[in-house]
């Protein structure tokens, strides 16, 4: 793949915005269609920071990326139209054409405009309808903490 060509590509990351990829290495097949950065990822984009050992883009046959699989102790700031989430995870998955992120081992969030702090397995966000879903297993239910205010 041509240096200009992926250029090209990791600037075009979810919907026109540009996405700034910092790491320590970079790798790229064409015909497996993906590219494979390594060793202190930064991933930007707006105000949505990924930070890992490995992200993974993979490509459809018109060189789009059709998934980022970001790998190993992952720390994350994803923002959706009404929530504003930190966290951390072991894997950490996105689709672009569904907008839906899927984190998981160890998963941790903290919404901050109410201070909410879920844990669990597996932690779905959808940034467009803003639902996130939180499943645990039995040796580590899902756990939920957050603010009450009595009156």
């Amino acid at each position: 793949m041509k240096i200009s060509s992926l250029l090209f590509l990791l600037l075009t990351f979810l919907q026109a915005q540009q996405v700034e990829i910092s790491a320590d290495h970079f790798e790229a097949d064409e015909k497996k269609m993906l590219s494979v950065l390594t060793g202190h990822v930064l991933l930007k984009k707006g105000a949505d920071e990924v930070h890992a050992k490995k992200l993974t883009i993979f490509f459809d046959k018109k060189n789009r990326p059709t998934e980022y699989l970001a790998e190993g102790n992952i720390n994350f700031i994803i923002n959706t139209n009404n929530q504003s989430f930190e966290g951390r995870a072991q894997k950490l998955l996105y689709n672009p054409s569904t907008q839906k992120y899927e984190i998981s081992g160890n998963a941790f969030i903290h919404e901050k405009k109410l201070n909410r702090k879920l844990y669990g397995e597996t932690i779905m966000i959808d940034r467009i309808s803003g639902k996130s879903t939180i499943n645990g297993s039995k040796k580590r239910p899902v756990k939920f903490i957050f603010e009450v205010k009595e009156q």
